[in-house]
């Protein structure tokens, strides 16, 4: 089974998200939301969040190409901001543990309520079939080195705590070069943070259906498959 990444809108907005950082995001004490935060800003993410702040709202300020938009965007490389019908798709299908909080939109004078945060609680490194993967080490902090550069440097591992512990100890951690997954284990929905540049990626069997959203698209990551 092929796996898929969100492509976002950079053609039209070419500085990036349009969630604006500086706004008032959470209704959390300052400490909750660092632990929230430091939990996902590590090479491979474990267990469940200490603690999931409640979202009051967010600030947009990329212009709405349509009233309805489907995906507005990735919320700080920890989790999408999504509408009531894509998380109605992502109900219906096979995703590892997630959280999923409501969340309120501010664009101008419009608010806007039927909208979520969604993200997984960890890195699914359980659904790596190591026997069929490769990885490489990292050598410097550019993430965009050509593939064949790591042709004579890759080497297998042998399970999940091998793996994070390498990203750990590792000076600029671990990346894969190509990852077959666990047949027991195709979710449909996946993450292997550092493992790749992407945070998320989606099976091409929930692909089809959420390409017919609205502002919703698909590339291909050819070095993960089911």
């Amino acid at each position: 089974m092929k796996y898929f990444r969100l492509d976002e809108d950079y053609d039209n907005y070419p500085e990036g998200s349009g969630i604006e950082k500086s706004a008032g995001i959470l209704l959390e004490d300052e400490g909750t939301i660092e632990k929230f935060w430091a939990h996902y800003h590590k090479r491979i993410v474990t267990g469940r969040p200490i603690s999931i702040p409640k979202f009051d709202y967010l600030i947009y300020k990329k212009k709405f190409k349509t009233p309805q938009q489907d995906f507005l965007g990735n919320l700080f490389n920890i989790g999408l901001i999504i509408s009531k019908n894509f998380k109605e798709i992502i109900d219906n299908h096979i995703v590892p543990e997630k959280i999923v909080e409501r969340i309120t939109i501010k664009y101008k004078n419009i608010v806007i309520d039927n909208y979520f945060f969604f993200s997984l609680c960890e890195a699914t490194v359980e659904a790596i079939d190591f026997e069929r993967s490769y990885f490489y080490e990292r050598e410097n902090l550019k993430l965009f080195s050509p593939l064949s550069f790591y042709n004579d440097k890759i080497f297998k591992i042998q399970n999940s705590a091998e793996l994070i512990k390498l990203c750990n100890e590792t000076k600029f951690g671990i990346m894969a070069y190509k990852i077959n997954l666990r047949e027991d284990k195709l979710f449909d929905i996946i993450s292997l943070r550092t493992l790749i540049k992407d945070d998320f990626l989606f099976s091409e069997r929930i692909v089809q259906q959420l390409k017919n959203l609205i502002n919703v698209k698909f590339k291909e990551v050819e070095k993960v498959a089911g």
